[in-house]
């Protein structure tokens, strides 16, 4: 009888995390290491945007926003771009959030760490022969949510995307940011996350979206919907892709603020039976099928939806 079950459609993710949640016992830990696994294989993952949605026996639901950021925080309103000519795309990245959404979670749910779950990612980017992102996997091993700010990395950011190059970016956009957590929207037996729509097609999202789901023995439900962004443009030798998400500025044209939420992520849901979180369930978009997991009240048997 399975009592604790992680599953994605990322198969690297499956694998690292359902090695995580054997050995560690925690669903967090195993979906975060999971994450990790799936960002070391791919350019496009850990700078993407996500959403982590957590509940279950004993917790209320908690959802955290990574969805990226729209950039230009305590700066200069540049100039603008004018509308006939196309802006360059260093004024189209945003500022990805996930990677502090993610350590925010940690904090309330038990013990986990974005260094323990990093530790197996960074020895698989290397034997994958991507040095720059084992590079910054160890950035965020060490400073979590603040390994932007490392001033290498910072360097990279200003040098590529912010306004030297034309771009929006700004120091104050790199250091780590708050409002990233709140309680799930409860709509009777149903808890979502706050922000919650319809998911848009992929160009809205910035690229291809994957669903990690795990369920603990304590019966702490976790879902995480990323997204492997598809451009391929990339933080200078770190190997990895910065998402195209923000609006340019443009002459004549109200801005968006800094630090609006950019892009979208599929719907991810916690459902009740009875008062307990019983189920949890990802959908991936048009024409893909969804993942879900559920829990036996009674026996505490897991198992995935089909």
């Amino acid at each position: 009888m399975q009592r604790a079950l992680c599953i994605s459609s990322h198969s690297v993710a499956a694998e690292y995390g359902a090695r995580a949640l054997e050995t560690r016992g925690s669903a967090l830990e195993a979906v975060l290491a999971g994450f990790f696994a799936a960002a070391a294989v791919e350019p496009g993952v850990l700078l993407g945007p996500l959403a982590l949605l957590v509940g279950g026996t004993g917790e209320g639901g908690r959802a955290y926003d990574g969805r990226a950021r729209q950039p230009g925080l305590s700066g200069k309103r540049p100039r603008g771009h004018l509308v006939e000519d196309p802006p360059p795309l260093a004024a189209r990245v945003a500022v990805p959030l996930g990677l502090s959404a993610l350590s925010v979670s940690t904090s309330y749910h038990g013990p986990a760490s974005l260094g323990a779950a990093c530790r197996p990612a960074i020895a698989l980017a290397r034997q994958a022969g991507a040095n720059g992102r084992a590079e910054l996997l160890a950035h965020v091993a060490g400073l979590g949510a603040r390994f932007l700010s490392e001033p290498s990395v910072q360097r990279t950011w200003l040098s590529q995307f912010g306004p030297v190059s034309r771009g929006q970016i700004t120091a104050s956009d790199l250091g780590s940011q708050a409002d990233v957590d709140r309680p799930a929207r409860t709509v009777e037996d149903v808890l979502d996350l706050p922000w919650a729509g319809v998911a848009g097609p992929e160009e809205t999202q910035g690229g291809v979206a994957h669903a990690l789901l795990a369920v603990d023995g304590r019966g702490l439900f976790v879902g995480l919907e990323f997204t492997a962004l598809g451009s391929e443009l990339e933080l200078g030798e770190y190997q990895v892709r910065v998402p195209l998400l923000a609006e340019p500025v443009l002459r004549g044209v109200p801005r968006v603020a800094p630090g609006t939420p950019r892009g979208t992520v599929p719907p991810l849901r916690l459902v009740r039976d009875g008062g307990a979180v019983a189920r949890i369930e990802a959908e991936l978009g048009p024409g893909r099928a969804p993942l879900g997991l559920y829990r036996q009240r009674e026996t505490r048997e897991v198992s995935r939806i089909a």
